[in-house]
């Protein structure tokens, strides 16, 4: 490092040495003695919500999980439907060319759903803002997206 990196670094730990000094100083200010109360009032005038119209995060897990499995379930009604539609074109002596695109997308979006659907239904997700649930979506995502590129890829 150069020196003038150097005398910038230390002139920037001084400087927050003397902020932190001086705020420390500072008398701690006092909330109005009506802040409490006003708020209390606040949240108690709240009219909860339905669950359904809630965070998904907070709806009851077999609610979570019934979504989940009802999710899954129409992705692979989809993805048979796709395949009768392939066989029916087939049987018309249609080209199969259509159907294998469709096919892989759906197989894509299923592994997507699925992976969802799991995580969701994980009791250690807490709620959709946790680091924990965007770093398993994420990974998760991940995986199955280069899983499914490498199935598209071979076949």
């Amino acid at each position: 490092m150069s020196p003038e990196i150097d005398r910038d670094e230390s002139l920037d730990r001084e400087m927050e040495a003397r902020l932190g000094q001086a705020l420390r100083t500072l008398p701690e200010r006092r909330a109005p003695a009506t802040l409490e109360s006003r708020v209390l009032d606040a949240l108690a005038r709240r009219v909860p919500l339905p669950w359904w119209r809630r965070s998904f995060a907070e709806w009851p897990a077999a609610a979570r999980v019934a979504f989940g499995v009802t999710s899954a379930v129409l992705v692979v009604l989809t993805v048979l439907a796709a395949a009768a539609a392939n066989a029916n074109l087939g049987a018309l002596g249609g080209s199969h060319a259509l159907s294998t695109p469709v096919l892989h997308d759906a197989s894509v979006f299923f592994d997507i759903t699925r992976t969802l659907s799991v995580l969701l239904a994980s009791s250690k997700i807490a709620s959709p803002r946790s680091s924990v649930l965007r770093k398993r979506v994420s990974s998760s995502f991940n995986v199955s997206v280069i899983s499914a590129s490498a199935r598209c890829s071979s076949g």
